[in-house]
């Protein structure tokens, strides 16, 4: 037993300065976030993939529709991805006062490509600019979304995140402010990872990209077997592939809003989705997450440990305050960034949850199928 209490502290110790270490890159690489402007106006695409959207893609093309952006320098595309909804319907009808509206759908289309990878690829087909834009169709955009995002595009930008924040201002359930607040942590440490060269993510409901350098490193199609987490694999292909940088907006002027997750379920399933991916990113990545893991993992272990022996307490009381101060200055910059210091008394329950949640998912994303817009999705 004490080669294992002795075992158990040298893990601590190592995954906990480890952890600590990529936090401190990821903090010193929001300060080099600068946020810079250029004055053109391209023509650009914006890329909507939609499956039984009819409760959300109304407000998400009205909010399209209603941009600081000339109305005549940017397409909206829809794709419908085999809907059994009136969601096709719906985008006719605003076809009929918007020229600017194109439909397209995955239906007939012979691809090895599968799910929101494959809409994506059917829209990336029918836009006519080269800068596209992609988000998802429960999605807001805020109104400036695409005037500031393409001005952070330059010469050597080829790629431009933001963030996406959960629409959760008028709720007061505990598990969307879990949500708002994982969702502005996690986009703040891919801010900083950008701006540092460890790119562990994005959101695919808030990005753009030079469409010709994208068809370059091979387009959606290298992503073939990439069922979930497609954005996270995008940004990944990127960084390795293209020789054209990535930039991170932290404006408020450039986000979207989406809507949150109302059943524990439905957000049991969607972490799912999200861990099944990490098998398939570069390995650079996959040690950083690995070591999230691991780390959650000893807590836990240290945790029901007390219950048997109180040797451990000391350790393992530093090691979870170093992992709140080190996660605790991150989503501070976030909600900085954000204007959301409303969400801080949220933050505890936040802390408390997250780490048996995410491990549950995690076990559960290897053992058992996910599921995706009511399609059953094998992970390989």
């Amino acid at each position: 037993m004490e080669i294992l209490f002795y075992l158990h502290i040298t893990f601590l110790a190592v995954f906990t300065a480890l952890y600590s270490n990529y936090f401190r890159i990821f903090l010193h690489g929001l300060t080099k976030i600068k946020i810079t402007h250029n004055a053109e106006k391209p023509r650009v695409s914006v890329i909507i993939p939609a499956r039984n959207e009819r409760e959300n893609i109304g407000s998400c093309i009205e909010s399209l529709l209603n941009q600081s952006y000339p109305k005549n320098l940017y397409e909206i595309i829809v794709v419908d991805d085999e809907s059994e909804d009136d969601t096709r319907a719906i985008v006719e009808k605003f076809q009929l006062g918007n020229s600017n509206i194109k439909l397209a759908t995955t239906v007939g289309v012979k691809s090895k490509l599968i799910g929101r990878v494959k809409a994506l690829n059917c829209g990336l087909a029918k836009a006519s600019n080269e800068i596209v834009f992609i988000t998802d169709a429960d999605c807001k955009a805020s109104y400036c979304w695409i005037e500031h995002t393409v001005g952070l595009f330059s010469e050597c930008v080829g790629l431009v995140c933001g963030y996406s924040a959960i629409d959760d201002e008028k709720e007061k359930n505990l598990w969307i402010k879990f949500q708002a607040i994982e969702n502005i942590a996690f986009l703040t440490l891919c801010a900083g990872g950008i701006n540092t060269g460890l790119v562990i993510g994005a959101t695919g409901q808030n990005m753009a990209f030079r469409k010709n350098e994208f068809l370059k490193i091979g387009g959606f199609e290298i992503m073939q077997n990439v069922h979930t987490g497609d954005d996270v694999v995008f940004i990944n292909n990127w960084k390795d592939l293209s020789g054209s940088a990535i930039k991170f907006s932290k404006s408020i002027e450039s986000i979207v809003k989406v809507k949150p997750i109302r059943n524990i379920s439905d957000l049991f399933n969607q972490h799912k989705r999200w861990l099944s991916s990490m098998p398939r990113l570069v390995r650079r990545v996959q040690l950083f997450y690995l070591t999230i893991s691991i780390l959650n993992i000893l807590i836990i272990i240290g945790t029901v440990s007390l219950i048997f022996s109180s040797k451990l307490i000391i350790f393992l009381s530093i090691s979870i305050l170093i992992k709140l101060i080190s996660e605790l200055a991150i989503v501070l910059k976030g909600l900085s960034f954000l204007k959301r210091y409303d969400l801080l008394p949220f933050y505890f329950f936040y802390e408390i949850v997250q780490i048996p949640f995410i491990i549950i998912c995690g076990v559960a994303s290897v053992f058992t199928k996910v599921r995706w817009k009511e399609r059953s999705i094998k992970v390989i």
